[in-house]
């Protein structure tokens, strides 16, 4: 099955304008659109110019590793990786870490999302029978807290819709509370949990 970006909304990430973006999350979370000012709705429409998603090719795979690599490592205290990897350990973990990502998303599709043609986040994504599988979902460091992760999950939801599907599912670590927070705010339901990790389900509106 192909996933489709046709006219996807580019919203939320102006960089330098942190309180007004923090501003427009709010408003887009309480769903109450009626309450955003004139100059938060401008803002909506000069930052749609500014964000573009790109589809990662095979030749890219390193490049999307790399980033994904750094933004978990650089990860509040480490949480998104299971251990700590110290620094003067990352060359030897970096090759191997690498190899198994390439097996975990051989059936995933990758994709950046660029601010001014700078990367500021990835994700990848596996139809699975009736879910859609977020196999990763990561924001580099220096763009944290910025709405990005929210816009990240939206553009999932509209994938998950297209095809039909019924819901999204994801893995997180139970150490990782930041990005448990953004999930369970953002619809997420927990639907077992291990050792280490939650398995959180949200069902999409068309069903």
């Amino acid at each position: 099955m192909e996933l489709s970006l046709r006219n996807a909304p580019r919203h939320k990430l102006g960089l330098e304008e942190e309180t007004q973006i923090t501003s427009l999350v709010r408003v887009k979370n309480e769903g109450k659109e009626g309450t955003s000012t004139l100059t938060e709705r401008a803002n909506v429409n000069n930052a749609s110019r500014r964000l573009m998603i790109e589809r990662v090719t095979l030749r890219k795979h390193l490049v999307f590793n790399l980033y994904e690599f750094n933004a978990f490592r650089k990860s509040e205290q480490g949480n998104a990786f299971e251990f700590p990897i110290p620094r003067i350990s990352v060359p030897f973990v970096v090759v191997p870490y690498f190899a198994v990502l390439e097996v975990i998303l051989f059936r995933a599709r990758r994709y950046f999302v660029l601010l001014d043609n700078r990367i500021v986040g990835l994700f990848a994504v596996e139809p699975r029978n009736s879910l859609l599988i977020i196999s990763n979902l990561a924001v580099v460091p220096e763009a944290r807290r910025h709405g990005i992760g929210v816009y990240m999950l939206d553009q999932i939801c509209r994938m998950g819709a297209e095809l039909g599907l019924k819901s999204l599912r994801l893995r997180v670590l139970k150490k990782n509370r930041p990005a448990q927070r953004l999930y369970v705010k953002y619809g997420f339901v927990k639907k077992s949990e291990s050792q280490f990790s939650l398995k959180l389900e949200k069902r999409l509106r068309n069903h």
